[in-house]
């Protein structure tokens, strides 16, 4: 083989590693099956905090909000929470925390495990 046919296998063979790696670690702690996750909902403009449990067999959050009324998504953005539409906010959005941490992944990338509690808060922009 020449050096260009080599170096062009050796190429694909990383991205694919790198794919299939990738795919793991972000699947990792995925857990099949049916659970129960808490809905907390805060927004001080709207005089709201409440909490709810929604029961699912969707192993990740998008999924399972958009199984739910009154929620939407956009590009991996909660954009509408119990009905409330921010996407065409400029000032406000809906910030996401899983079992008290900030969420590190938009909402169809979010692993979700039976127990978790998942909030909401309708916050301003800093």
């Amino acid at each position: 083989m020449n050096k260009k046919v080599t170096l062009t296998i050796v190429a694909l063979l990383v991205l694919l590693v790198g794919f299939f790696g990738i795919k793991a670690i972000t699947n990792k702690d995925v857990q099949q099956g049916s659970k129960t996750i808490s809905i907390e909902i805060v927004s001080k403009v709207d005089n709201l905090n409440e909490k709810v449990d929604i029961k699912t067999e969707e192993e990740k959050l998008g999924p399972a909000l958009l199984n739910e009324e009154g929620y939407k998504i956009s590009d991996g953005m909660v954009t509408t929470v119990k009905g409330i539409d921010l996407s065409g906010s400029t000032s406000e959005y809906w910030h996401i925390t899983v079992n008290g941490e900030d969420a590190q992944v938009g909402a169809n990338d979010q692993v979700i495990k039976n127990g978790d509690t998942i909030k909401f808060e309708r916050i301003k922009f800093k």
